[in-house]
């Protein structure tokens, strides 16, 4: 879908030189511990590039920023490396432990190819499985971490049918209350009565009709045990 960066797409920024300083006597256990460290300074000090060489080398972003989508390259680049480590295989890095600045482009390369690589429906990790990690943990966290929240409204941006499904669905499941499902669609800016609007009262009377089943049900249990 996108073509993967080569060393030739990759132009040195002014940062270069501080990050080859910082990386000059970094030896191979230096390496494995900042590049499977998520909150590594390094991680932190190549953020910048690695954004420039994406958009040089004609990536784009639908609705997700730059900044999320950074977070999950190196989720996924950690997840390379351990994979390697457990294994006892060598990683992509350390054929050029020799030279730490062309370590320092193919770590830039690599976080760039994941990113673009979340886009890639046949890949193992993409962003539609990252949507749905989101929304189906949306009963869980819509009211204490609103960073669930800022996801969702960039979803809504690029797909609202889906978080319009998975509000549906999440009330029909008992994983949502009405109350709930509208407060949620409030802080969406969704409007509660529209999303329901052909089908709102024949879904309630559905949804009561299956609780009163369920508390029946629950019911005859507790009679019988």
């Amino acid at each position: 879908m996108y073509p993967h960066t080569n060393a030739q797409d990759y132009t040195p920024s002014i940062k270069q030189s501080q990050i080859d300083l910082i990386s000059k006597m970094f030896t191979k256990n230096d390496w494995i511990k900042n590049l499977t460290n998520f909150d590594s300074d390094f991680y932190v000090l190549i953020k910048e590039e690695v954004e420039e060489l994406f958009f040089n080398t004609n990536g784009y972003l639908n609705y997700l920023d730059f900044e999320s989508v950074y977070r999950l390259s190196v989720e996924m680049t950690i997840y390379q490396i351990n994979k390697k480590l457990k294994k006892n295989k060598e990683s992509f890095f350390e054929k050029h432990l020799e030279d730490n600045p062309k370590i320092c482009i193919i770590v830039k390369q690599r976080l760039v190819n994941n990113i673009k690589n979340l886009f890639d429906k046949h890949r193992k990790f993409n962003l539609n499985k990252h949507e749905m990690m989101i929304l189906n943990s949306i009963y869980e966290t819509t009211y204490k971490d609103e960073s669930i929240i800022y996801d969702l409204e960039k979803i809504l941006k690029y797909d609202p049918k889906l978080v319009f499904k998975y509000i549906k669905i999440l009330v029909k499941n008992f994983e949502l209350s009405t109350d709930e499902a509208e407060e949620l669609c409030f802080k969406l800016n969704i409007n509660f009565k529209k999303l329901f609007r052909k089908s709102f009262k024949n879904d309630l009377k559905l949804i009561k009709k299956e609780l009163n089943n369920q508390l029946y049900i629950d019911f005859n249990m507790m009679k019988a045990a």
